[in-house]
């Protein structure tokens, strides 16, 4: 199965390693930390068109990636496809 991050990006949910809710106060912190260490190790893709709503996580041959995205992380949820 994989998920359908935007018209462009899709991920096997098997590669995924959580999608975090970025508009959780209590949490924000620590994504943000995150994303500083993705962006250092250039592995991290800002799609969210200055509207953050939830960070990917996922592994691609073997590194740790991030992808922010503007859709909720309730949404990405219900995304889920079987794509052959």
């Amino acid at each position: 199965m994989y998920i359908n991050i935007s018209k462009d990006i899709i991920i096997k949910l098997d590669d995924i390693i959580g999608i975090f809710d970025m508009e959780e106060n209590n949490k924000k912190d620590a994504l943000n930390s995150i994303i500083e260490r993705l962006i250092e190790n250039k592995a991290f893709k800002d799609i969210s068109d200055g509207n953050p709503k939830s960070l990917v996580l996922y592994k691609k041959e073997g590194k740790e990636r991030g992808i922010l995205s503007n859709i909720s992380s309730y949404s990405l949820g219900k995304k889920k496809k079987i794509i052959n």
